[in-house]
């Protein structure tokens, strides 16, 4: 999720906490800016992308997501809170007062990318395992839209029980989403038993625009096959809206269920360009890529280099993310990221 949708899902969770019977308490309008900054705090190791872009990619979402230090990072906040907000002309209060408010828009953020398909290390740093409820495309206008309508409707009116309410109305949207993933799950499970494929894994990805749209993958050993599909359409696709070029495709990828294509996309390639990409997958200098992509497949092979794509964040019309690479391998190994054609050297 966004870090501005997890900032506005602190502020709104802020407010549904009941007002403080302490004699000295921060007002709703303090719990509501604290709210504000402790659901985007956990995204501050964004800053390790500075660093290295693929242990960002690993550690992104790992302590500060992490639901064992949840506690520590919710007294770190409250402490921080209880010194600033006297110099911005806000009350004195102990850090005590802020503890529930931190704790409650830190795990409100949680679960906003536990999810998403990314992962989420809720162990870490004891494991470093990434959970994924796969429900909820990572920028979700829907979920978005009902937080912050939510947020400013309670601005006007009976802040904490439309507070509570914006949160009932947001689980109730990723409870239908999940069910939309496994109606989207049924569809590659269909496919799987048509072609006869055995040992396939099926799973689903929510897609962009709309809680209908997903993206369902069937993995092989040799590859993967995708499908983008609208499980609410039937019959023709209709006009896509004026959009620009690349999200227009996008728009129009998804298919009605009566006109569902599958993609197949290797894992490694054929021939030589097997033998190549093979090689540059199990090379150990590329270890760090491996341990991230979901859904890894090769993208590029030229001289000496290989790039992949993790086919998890695959959308037509749309360059991937997540494309990196290795070259020179099995003489002196350095990775890669591929960009407008462009093997970049990042170590």
């Amino acid at each position: 999720m966004d870090t501005l949708t997890h900032a506005i899902s602190g502020a709104v969770a802020a407010r549904t906490l009941p007002a403080s019977r302490r004699a000295a308490a921060p007002s709703l309008r303090e719990r509501t800016w604290a709210g504000f900054v402790a659901g985007a705090f956990p995204d501050i190791d964004f800053l390790l992308r500075v660093l290295d872009p693929l242990v960002y990619l690993n550690l992104h979402r790992g302590v500060t997501h992490s639901l064992l230090l949840l506690p520590l990072w919710a007294a770190l906040l409250a402490v921080v809170f209880a010194r600033v907000a006297p110099r911005l002309g806000g009350g004195r209060y102990g850090w005590g007062a802020w503890y529930a408010v931190a704790a409650v828009a830190l795990l409100v953020h949680i679960l906003g990318d536990l999810i998403t398909s990314y992962g989420t290390q809720l162990l870490a740093p004891l494991s470093s395992h990434g959970f994924a409820w796969s429900t909820t495309f990572i920028i979700d206008p829907w979920l978005s839209g009902l937080l912050l309508g939510g947020l400013i409707l309670s601005l006007y009116w009976r802040p904490i029980f439309v507070a509570r309410v914006t949160l009932l109305v947001v689980a109730a949207l990723v409870a239908f989403q999940a069910v939309m993933m496994r109606q989207a799950l049924d569809q590659g499970q269909r496919y799987v038993e048509a072609q006869g494929l055995e040992q396939a894994e099926v799973r689903a990805w929510p897609q962009p625009f709309s809680p209908f749209n997903w993206k369902v993958s069937v993995t092989l050993d040799r590859g993967h096959y995708l499908s983008y599909l609208n499980l609410r359409q039937r019959g023709p696709t209709p006009p896509a809206p004026p959009l620009p070029g690349a999200l227009r495709d996008l728009w129009e990828a998804y298919r009605p269920l009566d006109e569902q294509e599958w993609r197949y996309f290797p894992r490694f390639g054929e021939g030589d360009e097997f033998r190549q990409a093979e090689a540059a997958w199990s090379d150990p200098a590329f270890a760090d890529f491996r341990r991230f992509a979901g859904l890894p497949a090769v993208y590029r092979v030229r001289d000496d280099c290989v790039a992949f794509q993790d086919l998890r964040f695959h959308l037509p019309g749309l360059r991937s993310p997540f494309r990196y690479g290795l070259c020179d391998v099995g003489d002196d190994p350095y990775l890669v990221r591929y960009q407008d054609g462009e093997f970049i050297r990042i170590r």
